[in-house]
């Protein structure tokens, strides 16, 4: 298990979504050949859901490999590529459901967390706080980075209490 925590909640929009292109998979496949199309059909859907997130987020997952391996600074780098890239490309975040068959949190939204807690990680405490701000203003939902905010304040103000 990873020391580093990951957390990967459902976006059912994009769930639903999912299983409608599964749906479709399934049903091409069955009307072309009756026997195997159904599972034929569930494999392509999944190959295609690998292949498109390896090559779609391919520096998303490379960020969360380094933090796994608490390589923070590669992290970083890989973050800001990968939010580089869906700000370049912001529909196919918007579209995930679709164009990468994810069913979680935005990759954008997703790569700002993971920012934040990489440059907490490394002690560079005013980075992380103006990354959580932005993914805050950019995701007013966001729980991950309101409660990352709420965090870093108290620590701050149980700091000053002890000075």
């Amino acid at each position: 298990m990873s020391p580093v925590p990951i957390v990967r909640p459902i976006v059912w929009r994009n769930a639903l979504m999912n299983l409608a292109v599964l749906a479709l998979f399934c049903i091409v496949g069955f009307l072309l050949n009756r026997q195997w199309g159904v599972v034929a059909g569930a494999m392509l859907s999944l190959i295609t859901s690998l292949s498109l997130r390896e090559i779609l987020a391919s520096h998303h997952r490379s960020a969360i490999r380094h933090c796994a391996s608490q390589q923070w600074a590669n992290a970083i780098e890989e973050y800001q590529k990968s939010l580089q890239f869906f700000a370049q490309y912001p529909w196919i975040d918007r579209y995930r459901g679709v164009t990468m068959l994810s069913s979680g949190l935005s990759y954008r939204e997703m790569g700002l967390l993971g920012l934040g807690f990489c440059y907490g990680q490394i002690g560079k405490g005013d980075d992380a706080l103006s990354t959580y701000r932005q993914c805050l203003n950019e995701f007013p939902d966001s729980q991950m980075a309101a409660t990352a905010l709420r965090l870093m304040d108290s620590a701050k103000t149980a700091s000053e209490k002890m000075e």
